[in-house]
């Protein structure tokens, strides 16, 4: 009986340290599937990218021009983008979720 107290302790203090699993991303960060879409276009433009380079074609007015035209394209601001790559990086585990995703896009895109 005189350790049930501490059991207490112990099982408030896994309980709290314990985190969510599913924890839902924040608003102001891009949503999962949306990052998904991003991240497939940001791979072509820097794939695009690197062959205008090789062929010495690229200007850093060219390059901003695409990344503004993914931008665009889902309605969100470069720095939005940042934020939630920053949130992502942190968030390991979702990180490695989405970009498996991305990759299995590209490798679908490139057998086709």
């Amino acid at each position: 009986m005189k350790h049930l107290p501490f059991f207490f302790v112990i099982l408030f203090f896994l309980i709290s340290c314990s985190g969510n699993d599913h924890e839902e991303v924040p608003g102001k960060i891009i949503q999962k599937d949306k990052m998904e879409k991003i991240l497939v276009d940001i791979q072509l433009v820097e794939g695009a990218m690197l062959y205008k380079r090789s062929k010495g074609v690229l200007s850093d007015s060219l390059r901003d021009l695409y990344f503004n035209l993914v931008f665009d394209k889902y309605n969100i601001s470069k720095a939005g983008y940042e934020k939630s790559l920053e949130y992502y990086k942190k968030h390991l585990e979702e990180f490695d979720e989405i970009y498996k995703r991305v990759v299995s896009r590209l490798e679908k895109m490139k057998n086709n």
